[in-house]
C-alpha cells in the first residue's frame, strides 16, 4: 500500500472540493439571504441581511452546519470497507463526537444566560477555531479515505 505524490494531492484536492461543495449547499441559505441584500430591493436590505446573517451566527447555525459536514465524513468512514485499527477508527469517530459537546457548551449560554454573560466576540472566536478543527478533521478524514479507496483499486 503505496501513497505517491501525486495520489496524495489528488485526494487533498479531491477532499478539498468535497468541503466545499458540502459547505455550499449547507451555507445556500445564507448565501441567499446575502446575495438579496445586496441587491438593495429596498432601500434597508444590506442593513437587514446584515442583522439576519448576524442573527444566524449568533444562534450558531454555523457551527450545527460544520457538524453535519464532520458526520458526513464520519458516517462516510462508518460505511466505508475499508479496513483500519482500532485505535484509528475510535480516534475518528471520538474527533467527531467531542465537538458535538463542545458546541453544546456555548448554545447552552445562549439559550439559558439571561444576564446577557457571553459576548458576541467570543462567540465568533470560537467559532472561528471550530472551523479550523472542522475544515481539518474532513480534509484528513475524506483524503484518508479517499487514499484508501484509491488503494483497493
Amino acid at each position: 500500500m503505496r501513497v505517491t505524490f501525486r495520489i496524495f494531492i489528488k485526494c487533498l484536492l479531491k477532499s478539498g472540493l468535497w468541503l466545499c461543495l458540502n459547505l455550499f449547499y449547507g451555507l445556500a441559505p445564507i448565501l441567499v439571504i446575502k446575495y438579496l441584500g445586496s441587491l438593495h430591493l429596498r432601500s434597508d436590505s444590506d442593513e437587514v441581511s446584515q442583522e439576519e446573517i448576524k442573527k444566524l451566527v449568533q444562534e450558531c447555525s454555523i457551527l450545527f452546519i460544520l457538524c453535519v459536514v464532520m458526520g458526513a465524513v464520519t458516517i462516510d468512514f462508518l460505511f466505508s470497507r475499508i479496513k483500519m485499527s482500532k485505535i484509528a477508527s475510535g480516534l475518528m469517530i471520538a474527533l467527531s463526537v467531542i465537538p458535538l459537546f463542545l458546541i453544546g457548551m456555548p448554545y447552552a449560554f445562549l439559550v439559558f444566560d439571561k444576564d446577557g454573560v457571553h459576548t458576541f466576540n467570543n462567540l465568533i472566536k470560537f467559532q472561528n477555531w471550530f472551523t479550523v478543527y472542522c475544515v481539518l478533521y474532513c480534509i484528513i478524514g475524506k483524503s484518508v479515505l479517499f487514499i484508501k479507496e484509491e488503494n483497493t483499486r
